[in-house]
């Protein structure tokens, strides 16, 4: 596997450089890493350094960027949305690990090369939302149908006591047992026009 580590120029010949290599390395052991700092002579222009950049991208199976601080230049711009083109995978390193890139980068309007474009990130999660009064309305009922068994139950337990079918032991343990759901039953009932307010 081929990856290619698409950085900012400010994070050349820095610690931070050496250490997203690095990060990349723990997930990828085995990848070879196609660094454009050292890779691509940065002696040329601009315009012949993406070009072998491009190049370097088409060879490569994965694309991985960061970014400084959610800020990319304009050469991670163009390096991603270049390997989008291409379908390739697109990984960003984000809080220290490596995610599937769903967002997009927006450009800014005061624009310079290396202030170029935003990270905007598509969550990865989906978002719920939930009727609170409805839900409420349902865990009441719910409750309402746990007590009038319980209330069954032990009307059920007198009946089998009159006709000698248990001992009076079960039946006290069965009327116990029926009167802690009741019980509880009735306070998640409260619980509930509790929170409704």
């Amino acid at each position: 596997m081929t990856i290619y580590y698409a950085h900012h120029r400010w994070k050349y010949n820095t610690d931070i450089e050496n250490y997203e290599i690095g990060l990349i390395q723990k997930w990828f052991p085995p990848a070879q890493i196609i660094n454009p700092n050292g890779h691509v002579n940065q002696n040329q222009s601009e315009e012949d350094a993406m070009r072998d950049c491009f190049e370097a991208i088409k060879a490569s199976d994965v694309l991985v960027f960061s970014s400084v601080s959610g800020i990319v230049g304009r050469g991670v711009y163009d390096e991603v949305h270049f390997a989008k083109e291409l379908h390739k995978t697109v990984l960003y390193i984000n809080k220290n690990r490596l995610c599937y890139f769903k967002g997009t980068l927006e450009r800014i309007l005061t624009e310079t090369d290396r202030v170029y474009a935003v990270v905007k990130e598509v969550p990865d999660t989906l978002t719920v939302t939930i009727n609170k009064p409805a839900l409420l309305r349902a865990v009441r009922a719910a409750l309402v149908i746990v007590g009038a068994v319980a209330l069954l139950a032990m009307f059920g337990t007198a009946g089998a006591l009159d006709n000698d079918a248990i001992t009076v032991g079960q039946a006290v343990t069965r009327c116990l047992i029926g009167l802690a759901v009741l019980a509880g039953a009735v306070g998640g009932i409260r619980l509930t026009e509790v929170l409704d307010n």
